[in-house]
């Protein structure tokens, strides 16, 4: 009797070369997938698959996808884009070491910018993260800012 084999495609493959499987997969799914196929791509160097390097493309999950693509979310989905492209091209032109030392020596001027960035988007954490600016960095140059006035 012949045996039913699945195709998988690389993708998939991929994600278990790179231990990534559990956090894009649901356990549903997982539990589908032969012991020893996955084991077999878990031991598999993840430079074996064409295109390896662009393996963060895979994170983006068909959820994620559906969320982003939500018309409701149009102008945030644009004022993301917008400030993606802008911190793009300020890396493209500078490169991150200047630019980092660009807000550094002028955090008097970017301060009060980055504060009402801050107060739009709503998560002090991640605008910080993104410019790559601790909380007690920006904290302490809030404080320089109060004395200053």
């Amino acid at each position: 009797m012949p045996q039913n084999y699945t195709s998988y495609h690389t993708n998939i493959k991929l994600c278990f070369s790179l231990g990534i499987e559990k956090q894009i997969f649901p356990k549903a799914y997982l539990e589908k997938i032969p012991a020893n196929t996955s084991v077999y791509w878990k031991n598999k160097n993840v430079n074996y698959y064409s295109g390896a390097e662009f393996e963060e493309m895979a994170q983006c999950t068909l959820e994620d996808l559906k969320i982003i693509a939500d018309l409701r979310l149009q102008k945030s989905r644009e004022l993301f884009v917008a400030f993606c492209k802008l911190y793009l091209t300020i890396l493209n032109i500078f490169g991150e070491k200047k630019f980092q030392k660009f807000i550094k020596s002028n955090y008097n001027f970017l301060t009060p910018l980055i504060g009402k960035l801050i107060e739009v988007y709503g998560n002090k954490k991640l605008v910080l993260k993104f410019l790559k600016i601790s909380s007690n960095q920006f904290g302490q140059w809030q404080k320089n800012e109060e004395i200053r006035m």
